[in-house]
């Protein structure tokens, strides 16, 4: 759903890289709105360079559902301008050191997903 909300954001031919989590706001609830579908959110996408990931199920298997937001960098690292190395060392600076071991498997198994989807 953020992925939908922010679309207006992406500059021509650029890439959005979203997990397939469905997390609806509380105000679509309050309102008694219909909850979007991942299918609807899918096709209102459609025609922009969308990578979808179980971000969720990518970061248990790392190790640690906290590690989502890394599996998302991961995938999402073939499409900056730096190095894998480089991106590594940045998650290494930022994270506690006693989980830098599940973080950086998440990292590498995000970015895996995405090379193995776009080969």
């Amino acid at each position: 759903l953020e992925a939908l909300r922010a679309s207006h954001y992406l500059k021509e031919g650029g890439s959005m890289v979203v997990s397939s989590q469905l997390i609806v706001p509380t105000s679509v609830y309050m309102k008694k709105l219909e909850p979007p579908t991942i299918t609807g959110i899918k096709e209102s996408l459609m025609g922009k360079d969308l990578f979808i990931i179980d971000a969720p199920q990518c970061a248990v298997r790392a190790g640690n559902l906290l590690t989502t937001n890394m599996v998302i960098i991961g995938a999402a690292s073939p499409l900056m301008p730096f190095s894998e190395e480089s991106l590594k060392k940045a998650v290494g600076r930022r994270v506690p050191e006693k989980t830098l071991d599940v973080n950086i498997r998440a990292f590498e198994i995000g970015r895996d997903e995405f090379l193995k989807e776009k080969k």
